[in-house]
Parts: C-alpha cells; structure tokens; sequence
C-alpha cells in the first residue's frame, strides 16, 4: 500500500512537471507596457535637389514598464532612420530597439509612419508615430524568445511623452534562467 502510494504521488509530480505546470515557453503570452524615450542625438540629411525631403537619423535612450519579462526594463537605445516630407508632414520609420535588465537584452526591429507639423516654438516636429515591432534577438533569459505587436506614440520637441505598446510573445520559459550570457 505505502509502496502504491509513493508512486501516485511520483506520478502526479511528473505529471505537474511536464503536463498542466506552468505555461510553456512556446505558448504565447499576451504582453504591454509604456516606453519613455529621450532623443540624444539627430541628424536630418536632404535628398539632393529637394531641401523638404530627406533622410533623418535619430537615436533616443529611456526606460520600460511592462508586463511579464518587461518589467522594469531599460531601454539602452533606439535607433531609427525616418525618410521624411517636410512638405507634407510625413514619414516612414525604420529602426531597432535595444532593452537590457538584469535577466538579458532584447532587440527588436520596428516600422512605422509619421504624421507632423513643424511645432513654431520649439522649431522641431511635433506630431504621432504608429507601427509595429518584431522581437528579433535576445540574449540571457531572452535568448529564445520571439514576439510581435503594434505600438503608436506621440511627439514633440524630440520627446516622446509615451510610447505605449502590446503584443503577444513566445519562447519565454518562466522560472528558467539561461546561463550563456555571452550570446
């Protein structure tokens, strides 16, 4: 009997281990936050024979609050590259996100459009930016997690006052701390 019951509670153990545990690394989760960035650095380049039309490079530091593996997150930086009409007060966005906490770092790529005016006082663009993000490299605790989402922000004076953000993300296994921090 005490030998039948040793093994119902191993099994149920097992069972817990590999079935209806925690969620899997595989399953997605459901994930949001606010991103506050400061623009540190920007350069706008103009398309030769058209001043109204070109290139800006820009590069912003700040921090995270999220859901889940996000919290409390610094974002170590952002660059994005913006093809910009000064004329019509648009753009298309391009760049890469880099957040960093004491588990690991995450990069993710992100796309998106721009609408703007040229703000009087401050003699910058003030306007809104929305678009998606994709998870696409990771490192420590990140290393195998993938993710997509959307986000839309509005700026000013080369601030974004928020940036909120969701999306749903993979790969990350709960409670389990990958060691090869050296990815």
């Amino acid at each position: 009997m005490r030998k039948s019951i040793a093994c119902g509670i191993a099994a149920l153990a097992l069972a817990g281990t590999f079935g209806a545990g925690p969620a899997r690394a595989d399953e997605p989760i459901q994930v949001s936050g606010t991103d506050i960035a400061t623009q540190v650095e920007s350069h706008f380049i103009p398309i030769p024979g058209n001043p109204m039309h070109g290139l800006s490079l820009e590069r912003s530091v700040g921090g995270r609050s999220g859901t889940g593996p996000f919290a409390s997150m610094q974002m170590i930086t952002g660059i994005t590259t913006n093809e910009i009409d000064l004329n019509q007060g648009t753009g298309k966005v391009t760049g890469y996100v880099l957040g960093s906490n004491s588990e690991g770092t995450v990069l993710s790529r992100i796309n998106g459009k721009s609408s703007f005016i040229m703000d009087d006082k401050t003699k910058s663009p003030k306007g809104a930016v929305e678009g998606v993000w994709e998870i696409v490299d990771g490192t420590g605790r990140f290393v195998n997690m993938r993710g997509k989402g959307t986000y839309k922000a509005e700026f000013g004076g080369g601030n974004f006052t928020t940036v909120p953000w969701s999306g749903t993300i993979s790969g990350f296994e709960r409670g389990h701390q990958h060691s090869d921090l050296s990815r």
